[in-house]
């Protein structure tokens, strides 16, 4: 199913699993998408969570032993799966995924073992990571490969196309054009009342501390560094102190290793009493604690003669409005506690990062914001993002008083616009 963005998809998800679960019960679907946001929009679980996947495709394999029965049982009932934001699934992902569910269900033979499959979003949205999207027409990987050849599978495709959730009709002609590739110089005038320099000031001071998001990482950590470091105290006007929190490495290899390569841990972390920070694991997903969630520092614990610069904290105390489980003396604060990263090299050396699973979030970049609500934003365009980025966003904004342009590229026509 292909559905564009405020047609009313949400709604439709939750008619289908009722439908289900009046019928055959609750046990026989499940509800899945590709990230931790996603999944708490929707009440489901991540796709990597379910499937018991690994982060990095080389490790997949086939279940075995208890793995393999606990599987098996867990799935032995349903007999829906709805995943959600399926622009993000790519090949290799899919590939996975069916051979997981063939596995499950070893005694039928039809694609994802007889499991009847929905895929729901919108394919012009972002695409995946490190992986190849569905509709790529040479995927070169025996599981990318597969993940095509099933994906060529599915039977039926419906389209959704009348946006309800944005009433003003000029600005939602902008948005089908931007979707169709039809952006014209009239559409360009309009998006460019929404430039910074074209914002008032009063207006523009409302945005200032709104989520930033940006199409590079190095652009997410130079902003999320200059943020902390004009981090001021409330009550006193001062300068806030900042915590350096370094991670804890087994050898030198792992010390400096990137974060994709170990859950997206840091090597250190910069944060202060009252910082943005954002969850980068799957704490508990059914309470709000998942990847993407955004809150605040409250505190910064060590033990009993340790400090920073040179020590790893105790715990970090920190306030996710997404949160809905047990709280510590009825206050709406969570400790966090760190966490362990282990992989192996392409030399075969086991790698382990102990770290808190936080980032700074003054700033993001596009696909990690993929399946937040956000009622304001400021963004900076970069041309590759332009078409599906533009679509994605606008179309959760209300154009008129909510949205800031940092900066804009476009290529209209023969003409260049800055």
């Amino acid at each position: 199913m292909l559905f564009v963005s405020g047609t009313g998809k949400s709604l439709i998800i939750k008619a289908i699993t009722s439908s289900i679960q009046d019928k055959l019960g609750s046990n026989a679907f499940v509800l899945l998408a590709s990230t931790g946001i996603a999944a708490l929009n929707i009440g489901g679980q991540t796709v990597h969570s379910y499937f018991n996947i690994p982060r990095d495709k080389k490790n997949f394999n086939d279940l075995v032993g208890e793995q393999a029965r606990n599987f098996t049982n867990k799935i032995s009932a349903v007999k829906f799966v709805l995943i959600d934001e399926y622009s993000t699934i790519g090949c290799s992902l899919l590939g996975m995924i069916e051979k997981r569910c063939s596995q499950g269900k070893e005694w039928n033979t039809e694609p994802f073992g007889g499991l009847n499959f929905f895929l729901f979003g919108d394919i012009d949205q972002l695409p995946p990571v490190k992986d190849l999207p569905v509709y790529h027409p040479k995927p070169q990987t025996p599981l990318a490969q597969h993940g095509k050849l099933v994906f060529g599978q599915f039977q039926k495709c419906i389209f959704l196309h009348q946006c309800h959730r944005q009433k003003d009709e000029t600005f939602r002609v902008l948005l089908d054009n931007i979707s169709s590739g039809d952006f014209s110089e009239t559409d360009f005038k309009l998006l460019s009342t929404r430039f910074v320099t074209s914002v008032p000031k009063n207006e523009l001071f409302q945005l200032s501390e709104v989520l930033h998001l940006f199409s590079t990482i190095s652009e997410v950590n130079a902003f999320n560094l200059s943020m902390l470091e004009a981090a001021t105290n409330k009550d006193s006007g001062h300068s806030q102190p900042v915590a350096r929190v370094p991670a804890i490495h087994n050898c030198k290899l792992a010390s400096s290793a990137k974060p994709e390569d170990c859950d997206g841990f840091e090597s250190v972390l910069y944060l202060c009493q009252g910082c943005r920070v954002m969850l980068r694991h799957n704490l508990w997903t059914s309470k709000g604690l998942v990847h993407g969630a955004v809150g605040i520092v409250v505190d910064i614990v060590y033990e009993t003669g340790l400090s920073s610069p040179s020590d790893l904290p105790a715990v970090i105390l920190c306030s996710f409005p997404s949160y809905i489980g047990p709280l510590i003396e009825d206050q709406n604060v969570v400790p966090i506690c760190s966490m362990t990263s282990k992989w192996t090299t392409k030399t075969g050396i086991t790698c382990t990062r102990k770290q808190f699973p936080l980032s700074v979030a003054y700033a993001c970049s596009i696909h990690k914001s993929q399946g937040m609500t956000l009622d304001k934003v400021i963004y900076k365009i970069q041309t590759f993002f332009l078409n599906f980025l533009l679509k994605l966003y606008l179309r959760f904004i209300s154009f008129n008083y909510n949205i800031g342009i940092h900066s804009i590229r476009l290529t209209i026509l023969t003409q260049t616009f800055y």
